[in-house]
């Protein structure tokens, strides 16, 4: 007969010792976070080739070096240099649909307020998302290199190259849109594809050729697209649906909400 007793003691063991050697702590760092840390370090390395020298510059071997990092770390965390890519495109959508995010849940209660009064014009919900999106570029045009150059540019990626951050953006405007109207329109989803392209053109446009000009005119010129989307579908409305209040679109927004999250204000009573 099998000890299953002794067997089990000697399996538990075993991943006792396999956990011990796989959070053991050098130099008060678990193996964890030290590969964290050279994840970081390489996508970093990856943004100042990218965005200042192009992505034909960015070699594997150029990379770790600029990462002060063998090439074995590379490939721990990535197989290839269309991969690591990817991770910077991803990485730096996430950071700009965080800060729209922030700068929509941070607008003064007062400016909430006049737009309830005064419904005509850019809302400022609108307003402040475009600023802070094209500010969040403007400030740093190495992004606007990785995102609307480089990232589009490469053979390998141009077709699907983060389709999710993409679309996770555009989901962010067509929930947005939803939010605006009080009620989610059948081409809420396609106008947000839709202005995800037209602000990568305006943004390729600037980094190309516009480069002395500021944040305003990507803001405004964004602004007034989907302003007037908004406009436009707010023609739709059903019978019954009111416009719901800013404050609350604000407010489901907030800075800790998980990003991503629809908004559906309208449900709350």
């Amino acid at each position: 007969m099998t000890d299953t007793s002794a067997a089990d003691s000697g399996q538990d063991a075993a991943s006792d010792s396999t956990a011990k050697k796989t959070s053991r702590v050098y130099g008060g760092k678990t193996s964890e976070e030290r590969r964290s840390e050279r994840y970081q370090s390489l996508i970093d390395a990856a943004f100042d080739i990218v965005g200042g020298e192009g992505y034909a510059a960015a070699t594997v071997r150029a990379i770790c070096k600029r990462a002060s990092l063998s090439e074995r770390y590379f490939y721990e965390s990535f197989d290839s240099r269309a991969t690591i890519l990817n991770a910077l495109y991803d990485t730096i959508v996430h950071e700009g649909r965080s800060r729209v995010l922030d700068a929509i849940s941070a607008i003064p209660v007062e400016e909430l307020e006049a737009a309830k009064r005064t419904p005509n014009g850019i809302h400022p919900i609108i307003l402040a998302g475009t600023r802070a999106y094209s500010e969040f570029f403007t400030e740093e045009p190495y992004r606007a290199n990785v995102v609307v150059i480089d990232a589009t540019s490469v053979p390998a990626n141009r077709d699907g190259l983060s389709v999710g951050s993409s679309y996770s953006f555009s989901d962010l405007i067509s929930e947005l849109l939803s939010s605006l109207l009080g009620y989610e329109h059948p081409l809420a989803k396609i106008c947000g594809i839709g202005m995800v392209g037209y602000f990568s053109r305006v943004l390729s446009w600037w980094f190309v050729e516009g480069h002395e000009r500021d944040a305003h005119y990507l803001a405004e010129s964004t602004a007034l697209v989907f302003q007037g989307m908004l406009d436009r579908l707010a023609q739709d409305k059903p019978d019954g649906v009111e416009v719901p209040d800013p404050q609350l679109i604000a407010a489901k927004i907030g800075p800790d909400r998980m990003r991503g999250t629809p908004l559906n204000p309208v449900e709350d009573n």
